[in-house]
């Protein structure tokens, strides 16, 4: 009986203790709540632009709507500021980060790529394309340091859609061939994975091919692109068309 006395009053004795720990952890649960918080504006109105997150932590903004300038956010003031403008304006562009932490940027009706450094805020012109123009191409920065760019193309130039793969070579600063699709497709996503194979997937492109005419529309085709051997393969086709469309790993 005494220690189920004991037991009791122990028991009470932690109320208090309990209680307090339910209000202090009660303002760090509120705290976590997902939230959108407002932060600056961009100095110049956008669309169709790209973001990439730098070493530095600041977030690089590039082009839209053929604009060729830039603008850094800062994330600890929380505001936007200009940085140096690209040579050409882009258009419907790609920016990939280096592991060297430069960004490449490779637009869409021009063959001309170039270089943004972080740390003197400045571009400089590097190789050029071997095929262009590549609107709705897709970078994927390799294992090994290179950039491939797969397929893109505009079907209201002469039909073009290219299947073509290119790999650029930070090193040297130039572009060669890398093989080629077994379609040719824009609008589509290249995802690299765990194995360093590319995953292609959807996109606009010949949905039906005779000896003298194409059908065109929206793509449910797949396929794997090795980079050691620049080939590819055919794999299982997504179970609907897709264009345009986000992939995520």
């Amino acid at each position: 009986m005494k220690r189920t006395r004991n037991i009791a009053r122990h028991a009470i004795g932690l109320i208090p203790v309990l209680l307090m720990a339910t209000f202090v952890l009660a303002p760090i649960a509120l705290a976590v709540t997902p939230r959108w918080i407002p932060t600056g504006s961009l100095n110049i109105p956008r669309s169709g632009h790209t973001a990439t997150l730098l070493p530095n932590g600041k977030v690089l903004v590039v082009g839209g709507e053929s604009s060729g300038s830039a603008e850094l956010y800062d994330p600890v003031t929380g505001s936007w500021n200009l940085t140096g403008s690209l040579n050409t304006p882009p258009g419907g562009h790609t920016a990939t980060l280096l592991p060297n932490g430069k960004v490449l940027v490779v637009g869409d009706f021009n063959d001309r790529t170039e270089l943004y450094d972080p740390a003197t805020e400045t571009w400089t012109v590097t190789g050029n394309l071997n095929t262009r123009p590549r609107p709705g191409h897709t970078a994927t920065l390799l294992p090994d340091g290179q950039v491939l760019v797969v397929a893109g193309g505009d079907p209201d130039i002469g039909g073009n859609i290219w299947d073509t793969a290119e790999l650029y070579d930070p090193s040297s600063g130039l572009w060669r061939i890398a093989g080629s699709l077994n379609t040719g497709r824009i609008g589509h996503t290249a995802t690299l994975l765990p194995d360093g194979i590319v995953l292609v997937a959807g996109g606009w492109g010949a949905v039906f091919r005779s000896h003298n005419s194409a059908q065109f529309g929206v793509l449910s085709g797949a396929e794997l692109y090795e980079p050691a051997t620049g080939t590819s393969f055919v794999t299982l086709d997504l179970n609907t068309p897709r264009m345009r469309h986000t992939e995520t790993r």
